[in-house]
């Protein structure tokens, strides 16, 4: 008789029946809070010929690399796999669909584990910063990377997968921002800068085209800052009619611009966002 073993992840356990002859053995974990409870796993054969089955539509590939156990743990920084599989997409080299892919592990370069490392450190330190920044609190996302990079890497929950797959795009983000807070001035009370009236003509100088994705959206981000070193930031949607028309202005060495000017925050620096501008 072929050994068959169902694991059932329900919302706060997760159950395992071991069925070998005529005895059942049951075994629960823990680690596995966002589960459904009708989700589970099926393993089918006996010895090495075991064969898995999903009985929904949660795919996790089956992977040497990969321990299952009280979450999931990989031989492997998973931080270096993500960073390799966005060199792969760079480069249109990319043919998997999945962080867990077993072709990635493969793929992962000395340069790959270097860049990682480099990635994990920028965080412990910008997270520090953040904590001894007037007390901030931290968000969930950041109180979940924090967890994650403080770790080994090679540690992780499932839930943290969409995480560890962006870090190598937000740190390129992040480090550019921090290029275009080079030299400019950081933080500008808008009364004594603007007095009461915030709307007029000002002369700004292009610094620093970026794209984001904010939930699956893509933003165009232009950076200028004016004659004073404070900065401002134009977003535009990537289905905007007016990008093309911001994509040529850019290119301008300076613009005038007439708007509303509103202040904005984004953690340590401050920027002018210009509302119902117009381009003169």
């Amino acid at each position: 008789m072929s050994n068959i073993t169902t694991i059932h992840r329900g919302l706060h356990a997760a159950q395992t029946t071991m069925a070998v002859g005529n005895s059942n053995k049951i075994l629960t974990t823990t680690g596995y809070p966002n589960f459904p409870k009708s989700q589970s796993i099926t393993l089918t054969g006996s010895g090495s010929n075991i064969g898995l089955t999903w009985q929904d539509d949660l795919t996790v590939p089956r992977n040497k690399h990969i321990t299952h156990l009280s979450g999931l743990s990989s031989t492997v920084d998973m931080l270096a796999i993500s960073v390799a599989w966005k060199r792969l997409r760079d480069s249109n080299e990319a043919t998997v669909s999945s962080l867990l892919d077993e072709s990635l592990f493969d793929a992962v370069t000395p340069e790959d584990l270097t860049l990682a490392e480099s990635i994990r450190i920028y965080y412990q330190q910008k997270l520090i910063k953040l904590r001894l920044l007037d007390n901030m609190k931290l968000s969930k996302f950041r109180a979940d990377l924090s967890i994650y990079i403080n770790g080994p890497g090679t540690t992780f929950n499932e839930s943290d997968l969409p995480m560890i797959y962006r870090l190598p795009e937000f740190y390129e983000y992040d480090i550019s921002i921090d290029h275009i807070k080079q030299g400019v001035k950081m933080h500008m009370p808008i009364k004594s800068v603007f007095g009461t009236n915030n709307n007029f003509t000002k002369t700004l100088i292009p610094i620093k085209y970026l794209t984001r994705s904010v939930k699956k959206v893509k933003i165009h981000e232009y950076w200028l800052k004016d004659e004073q070193d404070f900065l401002h930031l134009i977003a535009i949607g990537h289905d905007n009619a007016l990008q093309h028309i911001w994509d040529k202005e850019f290119s301008k060495e300076i613009l005038s611009i007439q708007a509303f000017f509103s202040l904005a925050n984004q953690d340590d620096f401050q920027y002018f966002k210009p509302l119902k501008w117009k381009l003169l």
